[in-house]
């Protein structure tokens, strides 16, 4: 759905590059926290054990989760759990 105009007209350009999906599960967190101590949340991650790089747009990947989390914050009760399943 993000910048779904583009994507339309066939202007959205991807930088593919192997990424580690852990990596960027912690920078998120580090992003989000002052908004999940604000609301007293508490966030779970659930990432498997051994995970292979993925080829993505880091980027588009991490906006779309970033847009998902605050999301997930907004909308849950102060004192309540974010989730986020890898």
């Amino acid at each position: 759905m993000l910048n779904l105009a583009r994507i339309e007209t066939g202007r959205v350009e991807y930088a593919l590059e192997p990424l580690e999906v852990q990596a960027i599960v912690v920078q998120l967190a580090a992003m989000i926290e002052p908004q999940m101590k604000a609301k007293e949340l508490e966030y779970v991650v659930s990432l498997p054990a051994a995970l292979a790089p993925v080829l993505g747009d880091r980027d588009k990947l991490v906006q779309i989760l970033l847009n998902r989390l605050s999301n997930a914050i907004k909308f849950t009760p102060a004192g309540g759990e974010v989730d986020l399943n890898v």
